[in-house]
């Protein structure tokens, strides 16, 4: 299911999450984009309109290396791999897990 299809409030309380809302970190600044990403970006414009998935592909992918190149490669980024959880603990009233 695509991310579009989801409403916070429906996530909160289908799971019964508790929504804060504040600042995660102090003293955000801004950088200017790379070239490689510009560019990239500008290329693959008229693709990220087609779907979600292009979407993904074209705007938020690149976005994603750009940063793991500003931090020297130190954090990897997952795509298309499940990434198995253990259900052990459910919270109060969310829906049962499923195997």
């Amino acid at each position: 299911m695509g991310y579009s299809n989801f409403a916070l409030d429906e996530v909160a309380d289908k799971f019964a999450l508790k929504v804060r809302e504040g600042q995660l970190v102090d003293n955000v600044g801004s950088i200017a984009p790379s070239s490689w990403l510009r560019e990239t970006l500008a290329k693959f414009h008229a693709m990220a309109l087609i779907s979600e998935k292009s979407r993904s592909e074209s705007i938020v992918y690149p976005i994603l290396v750009a940063c793991r190149e500003l931090l020297n490669d130190e954090i990897y980024i997952y795509s298309g791999r499940v990434a198995g959880a253990e259900c052990t603990h459910e919270a109060p009233e969310a829906p049962r897990c499923q195997s």
